[in-house]
C-alpha cells in the first residue's frame, strides 16, 4: 500500500481535494482533518487522532506535500484496510 503508485495517486487527489474544499484560514487544518476522517472512515477523528494530525502537519496549513503524506498514511491505516 505504501509503495503502490495507485495509492500514492489517491493520496495526492485526496490532499488536493481537502485543500480546495477547505480554504486556508483559522482552524482550516482541524476542518480538513475532520473532513478526511469523515470521508475515509465515516466518523469524526478522536481528539487524540486530531492532535496527532495537527502535530504531523505542523504550522504550514497549505503544504500540498505534507497533506499528501498525511493522507497517504490515512489510506494505509488498518481502519482503511480491514472491516470490523
Amino acid at each position: 500500500v505504501l509503495n503502490s503508485p495507485f495509492m500514492v495517486r489517491q493520496a495526492e487527489l485526496l490532499a488536493e481535494r481537502l485543500l480546495s474544499e477547505v480554504p486556508a484560514g483559522r482552524d482550516c487544518q482541524r476542518a480538513r482533518i475532520g473532513r478526511a476522517y469523515q470521508r475515509l472512515f465515516g466518523r469524526p477523528p478522536t481528539d487524540a487522532e486530531r492532535e496527532l494530525g495537527l502535530s504531523f502537519l505542523g504550522s504550514d496549513a497549505d503544504s500540498t506535500d505534507r497533506w499528501r503524506e498525511y493522507t497517504h498514511v490515512l489510506l494505509a491505516s488498518n481502519e482503511m484496510l480491514f472491516v470490523d
